[in-house]
């Protein structure tokens, strides 16, 4: 178990554990301290994370939940885990905040039923509740219960959303429109009555209209200034036609994944802050009319969706409304969100999730570390073939394909080589004997005529598991492969 500790301004106390949090006092609180921590399993995927919320704020469905706060009065510690199915894919989220010392500690949960083919959502539930998911045939989110619906064009873009109850006018809407990039070019919001309508230009320009059917349209054009990963300024040319009652210039101060922390005006005064849970949703600060947040996307007001160009994240989902365009590019589930990474990658364009960690913190030595634990206890289980029971044959199966896994995501092509060459090695000490039958035997000699021919290009499989494991083992290969041309 990996864990990464996070400082930044917030409560003064280390939420280790919920036997500490419920003795804590809220005096005890320091406005400048926050600690907040991190846990993964061997395939870097957050199983952990710790941090503060507003207090009274509870979890909904779905939506576009702003909870305000700006005291650490306000606030709450909490801690959420996270557990994953074989493909990367979000299971059960549980959500545990202190109370008060009188009270002790509460929990939410969040629990995702997926589809074992497609790996498409097929209901969430919460709180006792359950909703159901549908997808169209090309694997886009249509429907989340019977309230919110989607509709998609022929490239697989999302043109229209509306939430519409059965037999009633919808109460939001939006309509999207893209250029032949696939870049949206053009949107129109309406809700209670008012229609807001938004031409972008080159990503940078924007020009604003507001329509309530009353007068003559109120305008606005606002500019984006980017620095070269991130929006860091934007300038409002015209009135305040949102009555957000925010000055004409404003800075934008990000985390290390580019999400708007701190917004402040041209003369440093603080305009509003905001703190994110690990998967994106906003657990204290912000204020409504704030459109770009969490890895510094914008979230769409009438959906409470994160527009990344190729595609629309659910923050409360862990995932993807529609599949990756570009394939498995990110892992075998083309829903998963960055890896089950999020304290670490970033997908700025929807297709392919990018490390924001500094080079010179990379665990890229972890996965060489990793992989030859894997190998240990490949080494150790050689006499469980001797028996070949199911049970010890699915305990080195899991072992192994956890390797195939951890190769696979090697972050470089001499990282991935290395881990390959030290995956190989107790698979050469094998000798054909030892697997017992015919066929075993068959196979080994495969996988022998493989390691001869790429020399360390090898991941580890048994007959339980030979046709799952083969498919990740083909992928590291062709991956290798690729990667060699370069």
């Amino acid at each position: 178990m990996r864990s990464i500790e996070s400082r930044g301004t917030g409560l003064g106390i280390e939420p280790g554990d919920f036997a500490y949090l419920a003795e804590a006092t809220w005096g005890s609180f320091s406005a400048d301290s926050l600690l907040r921590r991190f846990e993964y399993d061997p395939l870097y995927r957050l199983t952990r994370a710790t941090g503060r919320e507003r207090k009274g704020v509870e979890p909904i469905f779905w939506g576009n939940q702003v909870p305000g706060g700006s005291s650490v009065e306000e606030a709450r510690p909490y801690i959420e885990h996270y557990s994953y199915d074989k493909t990367g894919g979000m299971v059960e989220k549980t959500h545990e905040y202190a109370l008060d010392a009188a009270n002790g500690v509460a929990q939410w949960k969040r629990t995702y039923q997926t589809d074992a083919a497609s790996n498409r959502l097929v209901a969430m539930g919460l709180g006792g509740e359950s909703r159901g998911y549908v997808y169209d045939g090309g694997g886009n989110l249509v429907q989340e219960n019977s309230e919110r619906h989607y509709e998609w064009d022929h490239a697989g873009k999302l043109r229209a959303f509306r939430v519409q109850a059965a037999g009633s006018p919808a109460s939001s809407y939006g309509a999207y429109g893209y250029d032949g990039a696939g870049q949206r070019v053009q949107k129109v919001s309406i809700r209670g009555g008012v229609a807001h309508a938004t031409v972008v230009v080159d990503g940078i320009f924007e020009h604003h209209q507001i329509l309530d059917g009353t007068s003559m349209p109120a305008q606005a054009n606002e500019l984006h200034v980017m620095d070269d990963a991130s929006k860091v300024a934007s300038r409002r040319v015209g009135p305040d036609i949102f009555n957000a009652q925010k000055p004409a210039v404003l800075y934008e101060l990000g985390d290390h994944l580019g999400s708007s922390s701190v917004v402040v005006s041209e003369t440093g005064g603080l305009i509003s802050r905001e703190e994110y849970r690990p998967y994106g949703e906003s657990s204290f600060g912000s204020y409504a009319k704030k459109r770009f947040r969490f890895t510094g996307k914008e979230r769409d007001e009438e959906s409470g969706l994160y527009y990344h160009g190729a595609r629309y994240y659910s923050p409360w989902l862990c995932r993807w409304t529609a599949p990756d365009p570009a394939g498995m590019v990110d892992g075998v589930n083309v829903y998963a969100y960055v890896r089950g990474n999020p304290v670490r990658f970033v997908d700025p364009g929807g297709m392919q999730s990018t490390d924001r960690t500094p080079a010179s913190v990379r665990p890229r030595d972890g996965h060489r570390a990793a992989i030859m634990r894997v190998c240990r206890n490949f080494r150790l289980a050689k006499p469980l073939y001797s028996s070949r029971s199911r049970q010890d044959m699915t305990h080195v199966s899991n072992k192994l394909h956890a390797a195939v896994e951890i190769i696979f995501w090697a972050d470089t092509r001499t990282g991935m080589l290395e881990a390959l060459q030290a995956a190989a090695e107790p698979l050469l000490a094998l000798r054909a004997e030892e697997f017992g039958d015919e066929a075993s035997r068959s196979e080994l000699r495969y996988v022998q005529e493989i390691v001869e021919e790429y020399r360390g290009v090898e991941g580890f499989y048994s007959s339980d598991v030979r046709n799952e494991v083969r498919e990740a083992l083909a992928m590291v290969l062709a991956l290798y492969r690729r990667e060699s041309l370069h």
